[in-house]
């Protein structure tokens, strides 16, 4: 883990610089648990779903896409399912079986049947690796998942549209540490870097901190504005705490940038509070319908 540290006076930074991989669901689990964000873990799937979505993974893997043929497990009963294709038919869509398998609370998977095109035991094999893959890890797409609501919870800000590189301040470098070095099990697993500079040696990067503050706090505040906007018959209590506490979180990401550069934005902060106020305005709307 490497962290890029930006110094202004006594205050820091970091650039914090994503390299997500697959990784065993525990081992995020504990490193978000160890700053106290387990909570945005996907939790375990139940047996039987896992195994529907192994299912559709080994029937795509061993009998190929086919355009409007889509291949879907159908539940039998209990915890046992049978992958087909979907052949439409007319009004009504014909089922090609290809396998049937189920699974117990221990997880042991079994192939009760399979077309003969496909060898029972390679069916059986894939099936296995698929579920456990599973139930045990997450994928890229979901580690990045949690990496990013880790981060946003801590008001770091993306430098990337890719969501690859963060600036974070200093506030939450330790946690961040912890974080990354937790998931980084013997050398395994995401590899999460921070690098470091003095901000003397280059302005231009508060600059662009500050800008991504901006445009982070406008597409809020704009999307918060055209909701309000397009409900035309006002808001539910709950509809319009959700988008208060959207504004809220905003006007805090302000506050920490203004106090961490010492530089103020008063036009971002006019305009959440423009927001909070048109957003308060709706449940008098809706309290007069």
């Amino acid at each position: 883990m490497t962290t890029n540290t930006i110094e202004i006076g006594a205050r820091s930074g970091g650039i914090c610089i994503l390299n997500n991989s697959a990784a065993l669901r525990q081992t995020v689990f504990e490193a978000a648990d160890a700053v106290g964000l387990g909570k945005y873990v996907p939790h375990q799937p139940a047996a039987t779903t896992a195994l529907r979505l192994a299912m559709r993974e080994v029937g795509i893997g061993l009998y190929g896409k086919k355009r409007k043929q889509p291949i879907v497990p159908r539940h039998i009963d209990g915890e046992s399912f049978e992958c087909c294709r979907v052949i439409p038919n007319g009004d009504r869509n014909d089922y090609m079986h290809m396998f049937s398998a189920s699974i117990d609370r221990q997880w042991n998977v079994n192939v009760l049947a399979h077309d003969h095109s496909a060898i029972g035991y390679t069916v059986q094999a894939a099936l296995e690796a698929s579920v456990v893959r599973l139930r045990d890890y997450l994928p890229t797409t979901d580690v990045s998942k949690v990496a990013v609501r880790v981060l946003t919870a801590w008001k770091a800000v993306s430098l990337k549209s890719d969501g690859g590189v963060w600036f974070l301040a200093d506030d939450h470098l330790d946690k961040y540490r912890t974080f990354a070095s937790k998931l980084r099990v013997n050398g395994r697993g995401p590899d999460f870097r921070l690098t470091t500079f003095p901000i003397d040696a280059n302005p231009d990067t508060v600059a662009h901190v500050l800008q991504k503050v901006r445009d982070t706090v406008d597409e809020g505040v704009s999307k918060i504005m055209d909701e309000v906007m397009e409900a035309t018959g006002g808001m539910n209590d709950r509809s319009i705490n959700s988008r208060l506490a959207r504004a809220n979180r905003l006007l805090a990401l302000v506050e920490q940038y203004q106090s961490l550069t010492g530089i103020h934005m008063p036009e971002l902060t006019d305009a959440i509070e423009r927001c909070k106020q048109t957003v308060a305005l709706n449940r008098l709307l809706a309290a007069s319908v």
